[in-house]
């Protein structure tokens, strides 16, 4: 009987795992245009992207898209980073946006902010940033191992 018991419990969690599981790969998909976006990110979207060894091991930058800010002018850039560590491994780390001008200087007077995010397991989320200012041309995501 007690071995029935286990069995039974046995079978139980296991069944809660699959379907744990199963719930938490379709909680992240993309659909419609997104998903046509989705992919490898290319050779020029990736010199946007500075990270160091430990950050590459840790998560997967999946898309980047950039368009002009409500003014208009100003630069807006969207990149899309995925955890990939899953079972309860979150990750949190820093991060900063480098801007610079046509000639590819670092805005002069403008000292990025370093700010922190946290990722669940498994999750994907979006980083976004708005230019200082509409001199900005060109820009690249600094990712730092939180100390």
């Amino acid at each position: 009987m007690k071995k029935r018991i286990q069995s039974a419990f046995g079978f139980l969690l296991l069944a809660v795992a699959a379907l744990g599981v199963s719930g938490c790969a379709e909680s992240n998909t993309i659909e419609g245009a997104a998903a046509e976006k989705r992919g490898a990110l290319t050779k020029e979207q990736l010199r946007h992207i500075r990270n160091d060894a430990w950050f590459s091991t840790q998560a997967t930058p999946v898309a980047l898209n950039v368009s002009k800010a409500g003014d208009g002018e100003s630069m807006k850039v969207q990149l899309l980073v995925k955890n990939d560590k899953w079972f309860g491994r979150s990750l949190r780390f820093n991060y900063k946006v480098l801007w610079y001008d046509a000639d590819g200087l670092v805005l002069a007077g403008y000292d990025p902010p370093t700010r922190s995010i946290f990722i669940n397991a498994g999750e994907t989320v979006p980083i976004v940033a708005v230019a200082p200012r509409a001199a900005a041309k060109d820009f690249q995501f600094v990712f730092i191992e939180e100390m």
